[in-house]
């Protein structure tokens, strides 16, 4: 991986070894899945119906675990736009990220960083792209990038956008192997999942499972 290794982020959201180990519960499910795939690089989305439901917590924290169980190259990227996750104290530096990969600005590998302490995980950002200008992006290009700048990562995460029929969460994860639904234990709206759910299966988009946060 050293041909793509840019810089090295440092990073302080260690879970505690309890949720540790329901992340390496999910990962070990996550690989499971994979394996039905035969296919060697699998590109998984994590979304939520609401802010604040601790997604994008749960996609960087899933993509260790895997990169734990598996001690195969991981990478966790930064698709809700808008929302720097991984700016807010996390040591991201490079401003690009995705938003200008898509765009044809930069290759991947120039803006992709290893983590500290974790040899098997790397991190990209979403890039300069405010929310407003997400939707007017070249997201169909994303399939392509995955295929042709991505394949070297085993699992690739996708943090992706609040999945309220607005934002370009629908035509990101139109272009991933599975996603995953993320909701809080203390808001679990069944109508809002169902409608989400009949949602991704007319557009042909599989849905992995459910992830309970904050339970």
């Amino acid at each position: 991986m050293s041909n793509t290794e840019t810089g090295t982020l440092n990073t302080q959201i260690k879970p505690s070894q309890a949720l540790r180990r329901h992340f390496l519960s999910l990962g070990r499910q996550i690989v499971r899945w994979s394996e039905k795939l035969s296919i060697n690089s699998v590109a998984i989305g994590l979304t939520c119906l609401d802010r604040k439901t601790g997604s994008s917590t749960v996609s960087f924290n899933l993509s260790a675990a895997i990169s734990s169980i598996t001690e195969r190259d991981v990478l966790f990227v930064e698709s809700d736009f808008g929302k720097p996750y991984l700016h807010r104290g996390r040591g991201m530096k490079n401003p690009a990220g995705l938003s200008d990969v898509l765009k044809g600005d930069t290759e991947s590998g120039s803006v992709i960083s290893r983590l500290k302490d974790e040899p098997h995980l790397f991190a990209m950002s979403a890039g300069k792209a405010k929310e407003s200008e997400s939707v007017e992006l070249p997201l169909s290009n994303l399939r392509n990038v995955i295929t042709d700048q991505m394949s070297e990562f085993d699992f690739t995460l996708f943090d992706l956008p609040i999945a309220d029929g607005l934002s370009a969460c629908d035509s990101l994860a139109a272009q991933m192997d599975g996603i995953i639904l993320v909701v809080e234990a203390t808001d679990i709206d069944q109508r809002r999942i169902e409608s989400f759910r009949n949602r991704m299966h007319k557009a042909g988009i599989e849905i992995i499972g459910l992830v309970i946060n904050k339970a």
